[in-house]
């Protein structure tokens, strides 16, 4: 057998000289296997492995289970070794381990040494190695960790992986940001978002990059994405940070704490306009006072946004609706 390629992120794969490797289809036995795995650093004894196989047996039965467990999956992985060194696991008659220096490559492996590269690093300070390191490593990410499985181990250890994922994901976002590549960038942050909705700061860098792309109208729409997700995740509204770009978003204000494209003057209005600022404090109390009146009446089951989109067409509706009434009354 050649070099083994392992995929445990997403369905269970394994392949050898780009053929899927047989033997393998057991649910049990992929899942002893990904645990040895993504615990290749540490080395087991067969009492703690037998208790992870079968944790509510007897022990003579569980050490059983896992003398059975190791013999099909050596007869699988290493079938063609020829000494200890081109084993993949290690077994004697107390302790197991993978063997650090067989010839395999795993998904996860690459995952962790991406994450681990650009630890400590903001992603718009990221060098284009490191960049390419993490679009590389984000691209194996084809699931979560071993879909299917739910064991207390495994859900630990999913969440531990997709917190990476989502933390390359949004340094990719602030590459992307610093060196222009707004479309690149929207599909990252998107992509942060089909994972968790309500990640305020992945709908913010949206707003800029939509904004900074030219594409106004989504930069709004995204904010009021953002206040639907808030609401109805979390029941609360959008910071004031994201509420502060979403007005110089609205009054075309952005391009003044921004750079101008290449090719473009830009001449952008005083962020200090009386007219402006005294907008602004309007909204931001009239917003105030909508919340409070919603705590009172008790919550909104719409969870409707405030303020209206532009040309939104449930609030033109809602605003028909409401002339119509009036109209009612005065006849």
């Amino acid at each position: 057998m050649g070099m083994m390629s392992i995929h445990l992120l997403g369905k269970f794969a394994a392949y050898s000289d780009n053929r899927s490797v047989s033997g393998l289809n057991s649910r049990r036995l992929q899942e002893f296997f990904a645990y040895l795995l993504l615990n290749r650093n540490r080395t087991f004894s067969r009492e703690i492995l037998a208790e992870q196989i079968t944790p509510d047996a007897e022990p003579l039965r569980s050490r059983k289970a896992l003398r059975q467990v190791l013999w099909r999956l050596q007869t699988v992985v290493d079938e063609n070794a020829h000494s200890s060194e081109d084993r993949l696991l290690l077994v004697d008659d107390e302790w197991v381990t993978v063997n650090a220096d067989a010839r395999v490559w795993l998904d996860v492996a690459e995952l962790e040494a991406a994450y681990k590269s650009s630890v400590g690093q903001l992603g718009e300070n990221l060098d284009d190695g490191t960049a390419d390191a993490l679009r590389k490593a984000v691209s194996f990410y084809r699931a979560d960790l071993l879909e299917g499985c739910y064991q207390d181990w495994c859900l630990r250890e999913r969440e531990r992986l997709q917190n990476y994922f989502l933390a390359m994901l949004d340094k990719l976002v602030g590459y992307c940001a610093a060196h222009s590549q707004y479309e690149e960038g929207i599909v990252y942050a998107n992509h942060i978002l089909s994972y968790d909705r309500a990640r305020e700061r992945a709908h913010y860098r949206l707003m800029q990059l939509y904004a900074r792309a030219g594409d106004r109208t989504a930069a709004l729409r995204q904010y009021h994405s953002c206040e639907i997700a808030l609401c109805e995740e979390l029941s609360v509204a959008p910071s004031r940070r994201t509420s502060d770009l979403y007005e110089q978003i609205s009054a075309d204000t952005l391009d003044s704490l921004l750079p101008a494209p290449a090719g473009r003057t830009s001449v952008p209005r005083d962020p200090n306009d009386a007219a402006f600022l005294a907008l602004t404090h309007m909204r931001r109390e009239l917003k105030l006072y909508v919340a409070q009146l919603e705590q009172i009446l008790g919550a909104d089951p719409e969870c409707r946004p405030f303020p209206e989109a532009p040309g939104d067409s449930v609030s033109e509706t809602r605003r028909g609706r409401a002339r119509d009434t009036a109209g009612q009354q005065d006849s």
